[in-house]
């Protein structure tokens, strides 16, 4: 179940990496990139909308993990659910009144365009609305997430991407390539998204009600103050991560016009491809080491833990080098514009890099939130944003894009190396020793070295699109071959390792 999860989630992610690689550069020529730069705006408040889960979503995922193999305990669960329903509502509505009563302000004192204004207008109206739709429909992912119907969320996300990105570009074709009808289009299909979450989710809460219990009951009492106690947690570390993670976006989003906040949006679009890798891994391992924490089983927890993070480190670093060496390449066969090549990679070359190191430090989140032990990490996460935001929105006011861009690189490293380090000798022996020396050092100087003899030695200017496509693609197999090999070598090795892997005392305390 656990393998078919992972396949589908990732396959939809491909899917819909793909979609926006081969979409986005038609969306640029089509609309031009000052209007385009608004579907990058609608992206970036997306993102700050996290902002408002404040953190119930995620202690949802957890306990509804914990109490679904019980219909009592989960009878009495939705009681406390239909509660958080109504306080998102009321949250959604003055989200909604919020973007129409300061619709004039945003257009005048906040985007700098010469886009006509009631275009605008319209544009904004209809952003906030899909925001407030998203962010109640956010609420049931993360309870079928608990669930772990990650087929399922999988297979609307497919639907969804298929009608969000195609179906946008069929939108604007119909009607003159109307900005806002795309924005109109949006809503409509932001409300047959919550409409289906909800409708899942009421299907399979009944199913559980009506079901037997298992005979291997959760060693965990799920509480209403556990619920409040994760979800503070939470909410502190979604507030401090989303600003963190947008505050310079934000601060870009006023200090650059829109047509050079577009340039930014297309390089974190190439580089964002990264973090796709993030959700499937999230979305699935919080929810299932939850369970197997719950149940005591030590030996399943750690092994998938440890499998999943070297999976990601296999894949995760070698494509963040080599969107980091041949990123001009890359947006240039991508869009066919050297200008836009030439203007986005310096953005999206730094981008890349830190977005490959964000997905790491997912891992770091992901060990203490399914251990139930959130209080350290929120600590250290507050005192890191209290240097990390001010540095942030100074860089982005006098050093703009390219500035921002590398300190979003330069700050992920330095948390990583101190706080992923400190928090896995925690919580598990040895496995820092088996994940960076013997997993990620080596894939990184391969990866490296060899990206790096490669762009030395053959010059791309000249190629076309699709010799220049051909080549990268035969680089970066020869990679995964040259990584494959060192794997091989030391697979015994490197099982073994996994097998020694203990928790330490502390983490049962």
């Amino acid at each position: 179940m656990l393998r078919r999860a992972f396949i589908s989630t990732y396959s939809v992610q491909i899917f819909s990496a793909l979609i926006s690689i081969l979409l986005v550069p038609i969306y640029v020529d089509l609309l031009g990139i000052e209007k385009f730069a608004l579907i990058g705006f609608l992206i970036l408040l997306q993102n700050i909308l996290l902002i408002f889960d404040a953190g119930i979503g995620g202690a949802l995922t957890r306990q509804i993990a914990i109490v679904k193999t019980n219909p009592s305990d989960y009878k009495e669960f939705l009681n406390k659910f239909l509660i958080i329903l109504l306080f998102f509502i009321f949250i959604a509505l003055g989200l909604f009144l919020f973007g129409y009563i300061n619709n004039t302000f945003i257009i005048e004192k906040w985007i700098k365009s010469d886009l006509e204004t009631s275009l605008l207008s319209t544009c904004i109206n209809s952003i906030f609305l899909i925001l407030a739709l998203k962010y109640v429909s956010g609420l049931f992912r993360n309870s079928l997430m608990g669930l772990e119907k990650h087929t399922l969320i999988s297979a609307v996300n497919f639907i969804l991407i298929t009608f969000r990105s195609p179906g946008g570009l069929l939108i604007l074709y119909l009607f003159d390539f109307n900005i806002s009808a795309y924005f109109i289009f949006q809503v409509y299909l932001s409300i047959l998204e919550l409409v289906i979450f909800i409708l899942i989710f009421g299907y399979y809460s009944q199913k559980i009600i009506n079901s037997n219990p298992l005979p291997v009951k959760s060693q965990h009492e799920v509480s209403l103050k556990s619920l409040i106690i994760l979800s503070s947690q939470l909410s502190i570390l979604t507030i401090v991560w989303v600003i963190v993670a947008q505050v310079d976006k934000f601060i870009l989003s006023r200090e650059l016009n829109l047509s050079e906040y577009g340039y930014y949006t297309l390089a974190l679009t190439i580089s964002g491809v990264l973090l796709m890798f993030s959700q499937p891994i999230s979305q699935i391992l919080r929810s299932r080491l939850s369970v197997l924490f719950s149940l005591k089983d030590s030996v399943e927890y750690i092994k998938l833990y440890a499998n999943s993070y070297i999976a990601t480190i296999i894949v995760i670093i070698p494509l963040s080098i080599f969107l980091f060496i041949f990123s001009h390449q890359i947006i240039f066969m991508w869009t066919g514009d050297l200008l836009i090549a030439d203007s986005s990679y310096i953005y999206s070359k730094w981008l890349a890099l830190g977005n490959g190191i964000s997905v790491l430090l997912a891992f770091t989140f992901i060990l203490q939130y399914s251990l139930g032990k959130l209080k350290k990490h929120v600590q250290v996460y507050l005192l890191y944003s209290l240097l990390i935001v001010p540095a942030a929105i100074y860089i982005a006011n006098i050093y703009k894009g390219e500035g921002t861009a590398f300190f979003w690189f330069l700050h992920n490293l330095i948390f990583f190396i101190t706080w992923a380090t400190m928090v896995h000798r925690r919580f598990i022996k040895r496995i820092n020793s088996l994940l960076y020396i013997r997993i990620l050092i080596p894939v990184f100087l391969i990866s490296f070295l060899w990206f790096t003899i490669v762009n030395y030695l053959i010059d791309t200017s000249e190629m076309s699109r699709i010799l220049l496509g051909f080549t990268l693609f035969f680089v970066g197999i020869c990679d995964m071959i040259l990584i494959s090999i060192y794997l091989f070598i030391y697979k015994t090795k490197l099982l073994k390792l996994v097998t020694n892997l203990k928790f330490t005392n502390y983490s049962y305390a």
